[in-house]
């Protein structure tokens, strides 16, 4: 079915449990557009946090990102498990699509992002989902990086997407091929 669009509004310093609003919903048209995981789930990869019914997990790094004015926060990513052999589809797949996320920025250890293993099924977003025996973590930088930076920037006011339901306006999904986010 179709996951309307979610806000989450930052009022004051954010706390745990901001409220999120899904008022635009009301005012959208036409089905979600999926991007690639429509074209994940045809080449039998489906991410897991769909098989599950989940919201996608996801983890602040030790990875700053550059600072613009009182804006600064680490870089935000998200999870996906697969097979080792699966990866290289995966990243050809997501890497026509660098306005949605693009490719993998990682795999493997996530130590090497500064995300401690053991915490996989901890995600400071979003749900943990199920990684299978010889499935290895699968890193895309997400879109609630901005939000770090908000929470860090103590701003009095912001909205922003709620984590998992990336909002995105006014972009055909043909030109999310080479539309490139900066």
């Amino acid at each position: 079915g179709r996951v309307p669009p979610r806000l989450f509004l930052f009022m004051g310093r954010f706390a745990p449990g901001m409220r999120h609003t899904a008022n635009l919903a009301k005012r959208s048209r036409g089905p979600g557009v999926t991007l690639s995981a429509g074209e994940l789930m045809a080449a039998g990869l489906c991410p897991r946090h769909i098989e599950e019914n989940k919201n996608v997990p996801m983890f602040k790094t030790t990875i700053p990102n550059s600072a613009a004015g009182k804006f600064r926060g680490v870089l935000v990513v998200s999870m996906r498990p697969y097979l080792p052999d699966q990866v290289a589809g995966v990243t050809k797949i997501t890497s026509k699509y660098p306005g949605a996320h693009g490719g993998p920025v990682h795999y493997g250890s996530p130590e090497d992002l500064g995300i401690d293993s053991s915490k996989l099924s901890e995600p400071d977003f979003g749900d943990a989902v199920t990684i299978r025996e010889g499935e290895i973590p699968v890193f895309w930088a997400c879109g609630v990086t901005p939000q770090a930076a908000i929470m860090e920037s103590k701003i009095n006011f912001a909205v922003t997407h709620a984590p998992g339901h990336m909002f995105i306006c006014d972009i055909l999904t043909s030109e999310m091929t080479s539309q490139v986010m900066s």
